[in-house]
């Protein structure tokens, strides 16, 4: 427990003294990975589940100091069971455009 500590303090105080602006030509990479499940039991006979996992990776670009262009894709996959009927299983598919301007809120925080 210590040792996290120490690195949260580390990451926080590196944050806060290092120069936080966005240059021209700089590479933005992120994303996201979500799930989760639901289950619920109606009596004896009956069970409800529902379960997902969803992962979409964003790439782009500084096209200006703190202006980044890019492009994200989604993918999820979602899973519904409900018996005594069939499964039910889908998997779906996006993508987008973004761009995002960065503001300076405090002294070295955008």
């Amino acid at each position: 427990m210590e040792r996290f500590t120490l690195l949260v303090i580390s990451i926080f105080l590196f944050a806060s003294i290092t120069k936080a602006q966005i240059t021209k030509g700089s590479t933005f990479i992120g994303g996201q990975i979500s799930g989760g499940s639901y289950k619920q039991e109606n009596g004896s006979s009956s069970v409800q589940k529902q379960s997902s996992l969803v992962f979409s990776p964003a790439i782009g670009t500084a096209i200006k100091q703190n202006l980044i262009a890019g492009i994200d894709l989604t993918y999820a996959h979602t899973k519904y069971e409900y018996s005594p009927s069939p499964v039910n299983e889908g998997n779906s598919f996006g993508g987008g455009l973004f761009l995002r301007r960065y503001a300076g809120i405090a002294n070295h925080l955008y």
